[in-house]
């Protein structure tokens, strides 16, 4: 989830493109699951037990790495020299 996360991240901005290849890796990742044939053949087993641990785990991850991205874009915005006043 936090992979996908820095993914976006640096395919920022986003195109239709970009939106189309984060979009293709999330239904390959989903379609892993459903399909015993795929499943049996990597070995693929769901934690049911902490299952609800790691997705809370994997959006604080997630919001913690968009909130830091922001604040540094911010900050390398505001120690930039204005280009206008030059």
């Amino acid at each position: 989830m936090v992979s996908l996360c820095v993914l976006a991240l640096l395919a920022w901005p986003l195109t239709w493109q970009r939106v189309l290849l984060i979009g293709l890796l999330i239904v390959g990742f989903l379609l892993l699951f459903p399909l015993e044939l795929v499943r049996s053949f990597y070995a693929l087993t769901l934690p049911y037990a902490v299952l609800t641990e790691i997705l809370l785990i994997g959006v604080i991850g997630s919001v913690v790495l968009i909130a830091v991205w922001a604040l540094l874009r911010r900050l390398d915005q505001r120690l930039q020299p204005d280009s206008r006043s030059g």
